[in-house]
């Protein structure tokens, strides 16, 4: 019998109960779970019993509540929590153990261990569920804060360890790290060159040059002030050369402001001094300004040289860097490949696109010639539970108002079209909490981005939330049917039915003592992505996602993902879908979420159902990650840090993370699929040793490197932790 729980903390007095409750033939002893283990593995072995053996992810409610609808409860939290996962994971662990092992730079273990317990103090399950007290979850905010800043720092940092370890060229560079794709999966590079440089391609290492796109130009500004004439005239003569702070300064100009007495001073620096700057000339020249009295206060902004920011979509190593070089001239395209674009329409050779007027849009798959109506659109219903469970009230009702559309970008390589609309729904419930009351509007701003060389289409979507008691979900209608899905897991991919679990009869819910206390739904857990395919027709659809854990295939044709599900209680037992308590009644206005702002990053593709499933998880990773991408002016970064430290060769065994642990790098990997593979792994050359080892830091077993490879096996599903030793050194893990 359990003693205590998340709800209960253990009864001090039990210890005499369990005492006075002993009587002949019967022993009552108090202890903790692994003694009940223990006890029960012992009875087992040393009885005839031989008990069965069950299988698979054990998600139906016939003996308890699962309480998944907490999936979609305060969604920032999920967002948030994946923002900050994939901070540290993919890109502040690999890039240090980068440099930890090519440049000898240390390794920031605490300051990572900080940031992961930051961050898994978040993760107890009513805290990470969402399903507390409001108190609880505002709290949570700061730790998430801490985390993210942790991390963020750590990039910083290693951003400018890679910039002091290059060397001085006279070419410019652009060193790009990302992690989960492969050579195969294009991803996006977003990059930053001086506005007067011209830039139409980057190099790869393999000698091809890919197109760029100019998206957008910035000023980097880094001091921003406003002084009076004395001021001002310390300020000069206490500059004693053309370096100011860290900067040079390089050039400057200066203008009459817009109101009377207002000079604007304009300081172009950058991190090394270009061209000859005169600080005499300069000096002489502000004196005579300040001496004319005609300005009495002097606007200066310090600022780098304006930026052009610059997309390209390229395929990278994974997990690994990629030196890129910016060139001022590209190849004509011998291609015939079409890519046309107005607001309302795009084709490229995967699709043609037609934006509906209610925001909606229409895709024809051009491979199998498939056509899909009405992509991306929201449903509305109401909602009368509680933050564990959903109670749909109907109807469904969403109206699509003030559709507007342009386009915000439009190149060689990709073309961005904003949307704005505000979609009128139901306030709340009346009293009953059995009818939806009022009208409210939710103003919405959907960015899609279509390329020309790749079928992945990626979209932003903002929000505030302004209605109580509801579940907003965006949905994509599929022209098929289908009874399954192939959904990501953290560590691989589950095939489920789609369906909900049929609650049987009374006769069989008496023989196998199950009592439904919540109804069972098509609800089901998400990680990256969901895939769905039509055995007749050949059409498959990825639709993946950051941070959005909630999905369902309703009746078979359509894919729902939840934005928003916004209720008042924490438990309600009056509702058919749950009965019952799962916690204390009390209200939590916050998870309503009125007035919160949200931002969503998900899209999908249109491919065929042959493709192999790492082609949906590759494409889930590249829509959903940011490249680190680290322009170097003028200068070379380190060779080393272009030899990839781990290559796999088996795109279905993928890697989860990449560290440093205990003066050695550790490697986790998982097989996506559910039979066996095996993958050969290419380490770098001073590594002699393979090892595998459990969580607990015991050894599974060693591989004896050859030629820099090792070949390892992988059982469905298999993770696998691995230490990459160097031959005369000692290794453990803690």
């Amino acid at each position: 019998m359990m003693n205590g729980s998340d709800h209960l903390r253990p009864q001090p007095f039990i210890q005499e109960h369990a005492t006075k409750m002993k009587q002949e033939g019967q022993d009552v002893t108090l202890g903790f779970l692994n003694h009940y283990v223990e006890a029960l593995e012992k009875a087992v072995a040393e009885s005839s019993y031989d008990p069965p053996m069950y299988a698979g992810e054990f998600r139906s409610p016939a003996r308890a509540p699962l309480l998944q609808d907490t999936y979609s409860t305060r969604m920032w939290i999920k967002l948030w929590n994946q923002r900050v996962e994939d901070m540290l994971l993919r890109k502040a662990e690999p890039v240090s153990a980068y440099l930890w092992y090519h440049l000898g730079h240390s390794y920031p273990t605490s300051f990572l261990e900080t940031a992961w317990k930051w961050l898994l103090r978040n993760h107890p399950h009513d805290s990470i569920c969402g399903c507390s007290a409001d108190q609880t979850h505002d709290e949570m905010k700061v730790r998430f804060s801490w985390a993210e800043s942790i991390a963020e720092s750590i990039l910083v940092g290693a951003v400018k360890t890679i910039e002091e370890a290059s060397s001085p060229s006279d070419k410019s560079c652009i060193l790009a790290f990302t992690s989960g794709t492969s050579l195969e999966t294009p991803v996006r590079v977003v990059f930053s060159q001086p506005g007067d440089r011209t830039v139409k391609g980057l190099q790869a290492p393999d000698g091809t040059v890919y197109k760029v796109q100019q998206i957008k130009s910035k000023e980097d500004v880094f001091l921003d002030t406003t002084v009076g004439m004395t001021i001002a005239k310390m300020g000069i003569g206490m500059i004693p050369s053309r370096k100011l702070m860290k900067f040079y300064i390089n050039d400057f100009y200066h203008y009459d402001g817009d109101e009377p007495g207002l000079l604007e001073l304009r300081l172009i620096v950058d991190s090394r001094p270009v061209g000859d700057f005169d600080i005499e000339d300069f000096r002489k020249q502000a004196r005579e300004v300040i001496n004319s009295k005609r300005y009495k206060k002097i606007h200066l902004i310090a600022m780098h040289s304006s930026q052009s920011v610059y997309a390209a979509v390229i395929p990278l190593r994974p997990w690994a860097f990629t030196k890129l070089s910016p060139v001022d001239e590209t190849r004509k395209s011998a291609s015939s490949d079409t890519f046309e674009a107005s607001k309302n329409h795009v084709s490229n050779r995967f699709y043609s696109i037609t934006f509906n007027k209610d925001g909606t849009f229409n895709a024809v798959h051009k491979e199998t010639g498939l056509r899909y109506e009405r992509l991306h659109a929201f449903e509305d219903f109401g909602d009368r539970g509680d933050v564990y469970t959903f109670g749909r009230v109907e109807p469904e009702k969403v109206k699509a108002k003030n559709v507007k559309r342009f386009i915000m970008s439009n190149g060689p390589i990709m073309v961005e079209i904003r949307q704005t609309m505000t979609l009128e729904v139901f306030e709340t419930l009346d009293d009953s909490r059995e009818k939806r009351i009022g009208k409210v509007e939710i103003p919405i701003e959907s960015t899609f981005r279509f390329y020309r060389d790749t079928p992945r289409i990626e979209i932003i979507t903002k929000l505030t939330n302004t209605a109580k008691d509801h579940r907003l979900r965006i949905c994509f209608d599929l022209p098929f049917s289908s009874e399954f899905t192939q959904t990501a897991t953290h560590l691989g991919c589950v095939t489920r039915k789609a369906d909900a679990e049929r609650v049987p009869d009374a006769a069989e819910l008496e023989r196998t003592m199950s009592t439904y206390a919540e109804m069972p739904s098509g609800i089901q857990p998400q990680k990256r992505f969901i895939r769905v395919e039509d055995e007749e027709s050949g059409d498959a659809i990825t639709v993946f996602n950051k941070g959005m854990p909630e999905v369902e295939l309703v009746d078979g044709k359509r894919i729902a993902i939840t934005l928003v599900r916004s209720v008042g209680w924490l438990s309600r037992s009056d509702y058919p879908d749950r009965p019952i308590h799962a916690g204390p009644p009390e209200e939590t206005q916050g998870a309503q979420e009125i007035g919160t702002d949200y931002e969503y990053r998900y899209g999908f593709l249109l491919h065929s159902s042959n493709d192999p499933l790492y082609m949906s998880a590759e494409h889930g990773e590249a829509g959903s990650q940011e490249v680190i991408a680290i322009a170097l002016d003028q200068a070379e970064p380190n060779a080393s840090l272009l030899e990839p430290i781990i290559e796999l060769s088996n795109p279905n065994v993928k890697i989860s993370s990449l560290r440093v642990r205990n003066g050695s790098v550790m490697v986790t990997m998982f097989n996506l699929k559910n039979n066996d593979e095996s993958t050969e792994m290419k380490v770098i050359g001073r590594v002699t040793n393979v090892r595998e080892v459990r969580i607990d830091g015991t050894t599974r077993r060693d591989h004896s490197v050859d030629e820099s490879k090792v070949t390892l096996g992988f059982s469905p599903r298999e993770i696998k932790m691995c230490i990459l030793r160097q031959a005369g050194l000692s290794y453990s893990i803690g």
